[in-house]
């Protein structure tokens, strides 16, 4: 319990921060809508040619998967 209430005043303390409350709304949306999933795949399919398609397909999955969610 002691932990859960440190984690939750510090949340408090730097929450007020304009910059802090963009960062964590910008990652909330980032992480809800599987954005970094995808860029991670883009990113891995243009640095890795050999197996581009594989992970091509794999994001695709991944953004079918996230609009069926949505649905």
């Amino acid at each position: 319990m002691d932990l859960d209430h440190r984690i939750v005043t510090a949340l408090r303390a730097y929450g007020a921060d304009p910059r802090v409350a963009g960062t964590a709304r910008a990652l909330s949306w980032a992480g809800e809508h599987g954005a970094l999933w995808l860029a991670a795949g883009l990113a891995s399919a243009a640095a890795d040619g050999t197996r581009r398609g594989a992970w091509l397909r794999g994001t695709a999955l991944t953004a079918g998967a996230h609009l069926v969610s949505m649905a």
